[in-house]
């Protein structure tokens, strides 16, 4: 507290800089009610010691989980103040501080340098690569696959080249090391000696969980303790973010920009693995937006893949390119899962065999594009099974559209009418039904008219129906 009466307890070094240099001005030197303040008197209260000590205090008396998220936070704020004072838009008696400098290269002053592909097109030194799909199609499995290739200097399919030789960092939160971590890492043929699985972190006494807003300077000098580090593996990236808002754009980027610049700095591949949400028949959703959580996974990441089912082949996955900033985009690729020998363990004074499973590639490339293997995948099949509610909204849309098409609007209307609600009519629609812009003699358009998409043998096609026409539904 200073001689008049302002808690500066409160304060940033920043505020109280600036309200001390305001205190020793001629026009800063009076308290509110007019009289003098002794600036010789105040000085000697030394209030930054004082704010360094309460700090110090408060610090010390959180719990380290906490104390880490707070420190967090005030970097994120401190980010944020940055930008706005930066913005031409805020007002400049509220920037924090008039003295900031741009920092800026000139071009003609860097030195370009070649993307360093780990994978070439698909995995890159020092950048994040995302990858993504439903449960139960092998995507650890892969990510594991990929890690034993790296750990011996192994060939990628498809005559994509060799791995660099080099450890491997994991952070696995589903997998148990002893019995599928080092199994399946090991049918793949890797190199137990180059794969270092993170558990907990030790503070003291006690073990935490691994948090990417806490831990990211241990993971680094982890990285740089090891020597040899080609990747590391963070699967699924959010079961590391702490109590951040992985749907959150702004709390999701505090996290991943810093990885970002850290995986930079060390010359580390980060394979951040990740799920698809629920998905359900006739979703339109492009395989970009697919990708659990924030968008700031997939625009941080230079390269995405996603992990599919075959359409074609049940017992056939599909790993395929959703994005690069980096590169052309690679072909897809396929595989399968099988069981392979991991090792042997002594029991009962006998050797006995472990199997795990591991990824056995194709050896041709594949042309489907994500989104074309998605939606295949999520089409309904013949003979499949579906609500009675939109199997009565599909028979009403061919009992009304059997011999021509309609106003968009007037289907509405009488589906309305029919008790059928509005969501399993567009389902139904999307399923059966095309949707046509109905244009003036001046080109422009002035609504819309469903047909079927396979109409009746006989029908025609592009007929409308005319308004007085009798009701082939009737």
């Amino acid at each position: 507290m200073t001689g008049n009466g302002i808690d500066t307890r409160s304060m940033s070094v920043r505020e109280l800089r600036r309200h001390t240099e305001a205190q020793m001005s001629p026009a800063g030197a009076k308290k509110a009610n007019g009289n003098v303040l002794d600036l010789k008197e105040w000085m000697q209260t030394d209030p930054f010691e004082q704010l360094r000590k309460d700090r110090e205090n408060e610090l010390a008396a959180m719990e380290p989980e906490d104390r880490e998220r707070l420190l967090a936070r005030e970097r994120r704020e401190q980010h944020e103040r940055t930008r706005q004072a930066s913005d031409p838009r805020t007002d400049s008696a509220s920037r924090p501080d008039k003295r900031a400098t741009l920092i800026t290269l000139r071009a003609s002053d860097i030195i370009m340098k070649p993307i360093d592909w780990a994978w070439p097109s698909r995995i890159a030194r020092g950048k994040p690569t995302l990858i993504a799909g439903e449960p139960g199609v092998g995507k650890s499995t892969v990510l594991l696959s990929t890690a034993a290739t790296f750990s011996v200097g192994g060939k990628w399919p498809c005559g994509e080249g060799t791995a660099p030789r080099g450890s491997v960092i994991i952070l696995s939160a589903e997998d148990d090391p002893a019995d599928t971590i080092k199994p399946r890492f090991l049918a793949a043929g890797g190199d137990a000696t180059r794969l270092h699985i993170i558990r907990a972190v030790q503070e003291g006494e006690s073990k935490r969980g691994f948090n990417l807003q806490a831990d990211l300077a241990r993971l680094e000098a982890k990285i740089r303790e090891i020597g040899d580090v080609v990747a590391v593996i963070i699967d699924p990236v959010s079961s590391y973010m702490g109590k951040t808002d992985s749907h959150k754009n702004s709390e999701t980027r505090g996290v991943i920009d810093p990885l970002t610049e850290m995986a930079s700095s060390t010359g580390a591949a980060f394979l951040l693995n990740t799920h698809f949400p629920k998905s359900s028949p006739n979703n339109k959703v492009r395989a970009i937006y697919r990708f659990v959580g924030s968008i700031a996974f997939v625009g941080a990441a230079r390269t995405a893949f996603a992990v599919v089912r075959d359409p074609d082949d049940d017992a056939r996955r599909l790993l395929l390119p959703v994005k690069t900033n980096i590169g052309a985009m690679p072909s897809g690729l396929a595989y399968t899962l099988e069981q392979g020998l991991a090792g042997y363990v002594e029991s009962d004074g006998r050797q006995e065999p472990i199997y795990a499973s591991r990824v056995v590639w194709a050896d041709e490339p594949v042309t489907i594009s994500a989104d074309e293997a998605i939606a295949a995948g999520e089409a309904p099949t013949a003979g499949e099974t579906q609500a009675p509610e939109r199997n009565e909204a599909e028979e009403f849309l061919r009992s009304w559209l059997r011999d021509c098409s309609r106003p968009a609007k007037e289907m509405t209307r009488a589906a309305k009418d029919a008790g059928i609600s509005e969501k399993t009519l567009r389902r139904a629609r999307e399923r059966i039904c095309d949707t046509v812009s109905i244009k003036n003699g001046e080109g422009r358009i002035t609504g819309h008219e469903w047909r079927l998409k396979s109409p009746v043998a006989g029908a025609i096609v592009n007929a409308t129906c005319p308004p007085d026409a009798p009701d082939a539904h009737a």
